[in-house]
Parts: C-alpha cells; structure tokens; sequence
C-alpha cells in the first residue's frame, strides 16, 4: 500500500496507484531497456510475481522508526511500500538502489533496502493489540 499504519497489512500491487502521492511523484532515472518481451514478459512479469509473493506472505506494514527519522539510523524494522518497491527491483533484477542513489534522494525512502522476499530477511511483525482492562 501506497501509505498505511503500522499493523495494517503490507500489499503489493503492480498497476498505478491512484493516489496524491503518486500524482506529485517526480522521475529519479531509467533503470531499463529493452524489447517489450524482455522487459513486459520478463521483467515486468517478474515485478507481478513478487508483488503476488509479497501478498501470499501477509507482511505486517510498519511506516516508520524513530530511529530512522530522528537518529538518522537505518530504521530498525520499517518494512513498507519502499521495501515493496526494492524488492520488485530485485525481483526484476533492476538496479533501483544506485539510481535512487545517484539522485541523492535514499533518505526520502524509509524502508529501503529491504528485500521482503530475501530468505534471510527478518520480518517486522506487529505486536497484538490487547484490549484495555481498565474499561467501565
């Protein structure tokens, strides 16, 4: 999802978003070329099955860490539609990262760098949301 709470559900999608940030969103740089088989049947078709994946796994969405925001550190656990994004990169064996990178614009994305589907990813998982006990 586009933008979300933490212990929302994480969805990946493949087609355009109708949102506002997708509409103020600017170019950051080419990241592939090539025959409509290779990138629409192969990349892109890639970039599906990911998206699909991500789905199947049912990933807790977490937006932001304080760490990230305040601290300048890595983000401890965010785990949102920017890991979605470096993932599909990864799937669709694009180079996002430098291109984001070159345009000196990584911090913007919270979460990247996190390949959702990397067998050694460790999973952000929301914790239960317990009803209060203090209630009338």
């Amino acid at each position: 999802m586009a933008v979300g709470i933490d212990g929302s559900r994480l969805k990946g999608y493949w087609g355009p978003i109708e949102s506002k940030m997708g509409a103020d969103s600017e170019k950051v740089g080419d990241v592939a070329y090539g025959t409509y088989d290779d990138i629409v049947r192969g990349k892109w078709a890639r970039g599906q099955r990911a998206a699909n994946e991500i789905n199947r796994r049912n990933f807790d969405y977490k937006g932001d860490d304080i760490s990230y925001e305040i601290l300048g550190g890595r983000g401890g656990q965010i785990q949102n539609s920017n890991s979605a994004a470096y993932t599909y990169g990864k799937a669709m064996d694009l180079d996002l990262d430098s291109a984001v990178k070159d345009a000196g614009i990584e911090r913007r994305f919270p979460g990247w760098g996190r390949n959702l589907l990397d067998p050694q990813y460790e999973r952000y998982v929301a914790p239960p949301t317990f009803p209060p006990n203090n209630a009338p």
